[in-house]
């Protein structure tokens, strides 16, 4: 049995927004060399809201779904594949 493929469409529902004050964590990276900082904030009921990559040299923000792209481009990088 297969699984179907997994779709590149955002989730269906209404859109929420994101409270004015929220919660959020954001751990500082290293990867081959490339630092940045990764920032989740969540909903009051601790569901991921958002997440943002930012490359600390340049100072470019990449909101998801693109910072997912961008994570997995640097980490195809840093294997060297």
């Amino acid at each position: 049995m297969t699984s179907p493929a997994p779709s590149s469409r955002p989730a269906s529902g209404p859109r929420r927004r994101l409270p004015a004050t929220r919660t959020g964590i954001t751990p500082k990276f290293s990867i081959a060399g490339f630092e940045g900082y990764l920032t989740a904030n969540t909903y009051d009921e601790d569901s991921m809201g958002e997440l943002f990559i930012n490359d600390g040299r340049a100072r470019r923000y990449w909101p998801a779904p693109e910072a997912l792209r961008q994570a997995r481009r640097l980490a195809r990088s840093a294997r060297g594949a």
